[in-house]
């Protein structure tokens, strides 16, 4: 067991990333990019539309989400509205409404990638994490790994969906361990709540077997995806952030595993646990990175981070104490040398 989680008497939030589902077999960024990439070279349901996109994008130099957020903007200009869209030298085939279809397309497959990916995927990995002594779990990943594994080894997990009834508080479980899916699970299916004049939204995740039913299309719901697009005030997301934010409260420790730090909304809610109690601890979790190198961890991700580590670090400042530390390590066996 590492020192720091041993210290922290379980009070510790585990934060995962698109890293912690690599050594499942789960695609990274740039191995979902490609796949997007060639399917819809192969098939698109607006392959003009894609033509023109592919003609002005660089595969190499973007990944899946950006490619998303870059067309969020370019069909949010073409509305017919917009000012801007006369500046444009887009061919009168390429329309918001073609971008968004382009749009569902690149999601649709990345998603059912990720699930098809997910099917008999390796968790054994996971079971430290899932019997650990801690607060909880969030995961900004749409995969059902966690879930997976805590049912293999008979863990309690919950992520709460299915009594969440569309209010702005989320149903924390208290009888088993968190699980907060603040972008969404591939398992997470809409329905709509009676009681009043106004329908309210709620979820219902779905089986396994019911996923493989449906073939991967038309499930999902309330997925956040894109580059700086997730935080918005519509659907799950202000109750899953404050729960986020519950989570922290408690925590004296966070341990981030394959966390890039590119998402603000949770950057800015990991610097204000860390700027109100100077006795909490930031473990980063990262087979890529020099654990020597706090420079370039400050240097890394939104500048909201940089702001966080740059308050954490100890050797800019002799005395102070160390309160943020690199482990290079994989999430394949992270794990297991953090709570075993």
């Amino acid at each position: 067991m590492h020192e720091w989680v041993a210290e922290a008497s379980g009070k510790i939030t585990v934060l995962l990333g698109a890293g912690a589902s690599v050594p499942a077999g789960l695609p990274m960024s740039k191995d979902l990019t490609k796949i997007v990439f060639d399917t819809l070279d192969e098939r698109s349901r607006e392959p003009r539309t894609w033509e023109f996109v592919r003609a002005h994008v660089d595969q190499d130099a973007i990944d899946v989400e950006q490619l998303w957020r870059s067309l969020d903007d370019l069909r949010h200009v073409l509305v017919e509205q917009s000012t801007w869209a006369g500046l444009l030298n887009v061919p009168d085939i390429v329309t918001a409404k073609s971008i968004e279809t382009v749009q569902f397309n690149i999601l649709d497959v990345a998603v059912a990638s990720l699930r098809n990916h997910s099917v008999n995927a390796p968790t054994a990995y996971l079971d430290s994490l899932v019997r650990a002594d801690i607060v909880g779990i969030a995961t900004l990943n749409f995969d059902t790994l966690v879930e997976t594994a805590a049912e293999a080894c008979g863990a309690l997990v919950a992520t709460g969906a299915d009594d969440w009834e569309g209010a702005f508080k989320w149903p924390i479980p208290r009888d088993a361990t968190p699980l907060l899916k603040l972008h969404g699970s591939l398992d997470w299916h809409s329905v709509v709540l009676g009681g009043g004049p106004i329908p309210r939204s709620g979820l219902k995740t779905m089986s396994r077997e019911a996923e493989l039913r449906f073939n991967g299309s038309g499930i999902f719901s309330d997925l956040r995806f894109g580059l700086e697009n997730k935080l918005t005030q519509d659907g799950t997301m202000p109750a899953l952030l404050s729960a986020f934010s519950e989570l922290l409260e408690d925590s004296a420790l966070v341990v981030t595993v394959g966390y890039g730090f590119r998402d603000v909304h949770v950057d800015v809610a990991l610097d204000r646990w860390a700027a109100n109690d100077g006795s909490r601890r930031l473990l980063v979790v990262d087979p890529t990175r020099n654990p020597r190198d706090l420079e370039a961890l400050e240097k890394s991700g939104s500048e909201w981070f940089g702001h966080t580590v740059a308050g954490l670090r100890h050797d800019t400042i002799p005395g102070r104490e160390e309160r943020v530390r690199i482990i290079e390590e994989s999430a394949a066996t992270a794990f297991g040398s953090l709570f075993d």
